[in-house]
C-alpha cells in the first residue's frame, strides 16, 4: 500500500487506520483499493472484501447519486456530510 503512494518506509494503511474519521483509497476508475478500519466499521465490509469493487458499491450514499463527490473532485481528497446504506441496510448519517 505505501509502495502504491511513493512510501517505502511509511506504514500508511497503519497511518490512516490510526484515523477516528473512515478514510476511503480509490484508484483512478473509483474503485476501493483500501478502507481504513473506521470506514469498515461504518459499512459492515471488510477492506478485503471491498477491494476493487465501485466506491459506490460499498458506500451506498445518496451523494452516489445525486453529485457524486469523487467523479467531480479529479483526484483530490474529498469530504462530504450525506448518508450511507451500510452491509446490514442501516442508513447512517456521515
Amino acid at each position: 500500500m505505501a509502495a502504491l503512494f511513493g512510501f517505502d518506509c511509511l506504514d500508511f494503511p497503519g497511518l490512516l487506520d490510526g484515523l477516528p474519521v473512515g478514510v476511503a483509497v480509490l484508484d483512478g476508475q473509483g474503485r476501493v483499493q483500501f478502507l481504513n478500519r473506521a470506514l469498515e466499521a461504518l459499512t459492515g465490509f471488510a477492506r478485503e472484501d471491498a477491494q476493487g469493487l465501485p466506491c459506490r458499491h460499498v458506500l451506498r450514499s445518496r451523494a452516489c447519486v445525486q453529485d457524486c463527490p469523487w467523479a467531480r473532485g479529479e483526484g483530490e481528497g474529498l469530504g462530504a456530510e450525506t448518508d450511507l446504506i451500510n452491509r446490514h441496510r442501516r442508513r447512517i448519517s456521515v
